[in-house]
């Protein structure tokens, strides 16, 4: 059957080039595509639409067509300008204390979620959250309408996530006008794409706001996890049940690690000693091949943020002017400005390494323009 999952597990899943960012699930209009543990599965009777072959970022993405139609402009070479187009760029913490300390780092993106509810610029939020015990490569998603829901989805999370599935509830929702969604690139790409198919373009209609945040490209199998934390905690693998982490500082992150015993082992690491044990085992392989850190097609990236479109400008300069966001302190400042400067060159490097050694290997890799 052409152009059906068939062709997308043939192409892009069975060859290491899934991101599951969960766009085939959300684009499938009978619903046959599920998001799982172990990857993107058919669980119904594919009908053979396309949506999800058209949608998928897996085999790269147009970004110069994409940054022409949402900026009004493109860079010279798509993997150019490590930071992608942007209006402006600030230093930003949130103003709320309580929501500055349940923040990743500084509570950025729950802060200007908050009151973009409470300014009803929107009235509802696409976000993330930690699936639970036994899953750690993975999350789950809902939909926030209140600040007590925010910030229950606090804590940026770099896992595989099902986001993008809450766009079709978004769509029957008529009590929802306009909503934000919170993604990694990957998913925002997908987003993008299926902004422009006729056949997902109404399951867009309803986001205002894309808001996105940096990625190091860092995801992990649930066994590659695992081991990680067994490095870091000195939790045995076997010991393991559930995860949470969470940024102290720029150069600081935190472990949450709870043992099927019910015991809680905590360890706080230098983020420099967390990437070091990242780079020794295997990274998700299309992740090892993304050159998009700053999630360059988004309306607002969350480090700095960065700011591209018009719209993301009014949302942020309000959340200013409402006392939603603040100055960074000098510290938090210099630590982003150093992260921003390392990481979008060091993303780069990576996956033009990488994409050369399968191009020369013979292996099907990613495509970008």
């Amino acid at each position: 059957m052409a152009n059906s999952f068939i062709d997308l597990k043939k192409n892009i899943i069975d060859t290491g080039l899934c991101t599951r960012c969960g766009g085939c699930a959300a684009s499938c209009p009978v619903d046959a595509i599920s998001f799982t543990n172990i990857g993107m599965v058919l669980t119904g009777e594919c009908i053979g639409c396309g949506n999800c072959v058209t949608i998928c970022p897996g085999g790269g993405v147009d970004l110069s067509s994409h940054e022409g139609r949402l900026f009004g402009s493109t860079r010279k070479k798509p993997l150019g300008s490590p930071l992608g187009i942007y209006r402006k760029k600030l230093d930003l913490s949130a103003y709320d204390i309580d929501i500055f300390k349940k923040g990743y780092f500084g509570g950025r993106v729950s802060a200007i979620l908050i009151h973009a509810l409470e300014a009803g610029s929107i009235d509802a939020a696409l976000l993330t959250d930690w699936a639970g015990p036994g899953n750690l490569s993975i999350g789950s998603a809902g939909i926030a309408r209140t600040r007590k829901e925010v910030l229950g989805y606090a804590s940026s999370k770099y896992l595989f996530s099902p986001v993008l599935s809450e766009l079709k509830d978004l769509y029957k929702d008529d009590s929802i006008r306009k909503a934000a969604i919170v993604a990694l690139p990957c998913q925002v790409h997908a987003f993008r794409n299926m902004e422009l198919h006729p056949g997902t373009v109404h399951l867009t209609g309803k986001i205002e706001y894309v808001i996105g945040l940096n990625c190091g490209a860092s995801n992990l199998s649930e066994e590659n996890w695992k081991r990680i934390i067994e490095k870091l905690t000195d939790v045995e693998q076997e010991d393991i049940l559930d995860l949470r982490a969470w940024k102290v500082s720029g150069t600081r992150i935190h472990f949450k690690v709870t043992k099927k015993d019910g015991n809680v082992v905590e360890k706080e690491m230098s983020l420099n000693r967390y990437l070091a044990q990242i780079n020794k085992v295997d990274v998700w392989p299309r992740c090892m091949m993304c050159p998009d850190y700053s999630n360059d097609l988004s309306d607002i990236t969350f480090g700095m943020p960065y700011i591209r479109t018009e719209k993301g400008e009014g949302l942020v300069d309000s959340a200013i002017k409402a006392n939603a966001l603040k100055r960074s302190s000098i510290n938090r400042k210099v630590a982003q400005f150093i992260i921003d400067l390392i990481m979008p060159r060091r993303k780069r490097k990576r996956t033009r390494k990488n994409i050369a050694r399968r191009k020369k290997e013979g292996r099907p890799y990613p495509m970008f323009r």
